[in-house]
């Protein structure tokens, strides 16, 4: 789901795409996080490179992953 923190939007997902694969192959995460920065990017209308992204993940212990741009 997408969620406003005041300037900022954040992308949070509730369940890993990926599973419990995901905590056991910290690449799946590597992957998640590109195609979730790509998609803020493309939401905020910034170049890629430029989004600024803070991640909690699942995969870490984090109640959820998310993403902030």
């Amino acid at each position: 789901r997408a969620e406003h923190r005041g300037a900022l939007t954040a992308v949070v997902a509730e369940r890993c795409p990926f599973g419990d694969a995901a905590a056991a192959s910290p690449a799946l995460c590597a992957v998640d996080r590109g195609l979730v920065r790509g998609l803020l990017a493309g939401l905020c209308g910034q170049d890629p490179t430029g989004v600024p992204v803070v991640l909690s993940s699942r995969a870490r212990g984090d109640d959820v992953c998310a993403a902030l741009a």
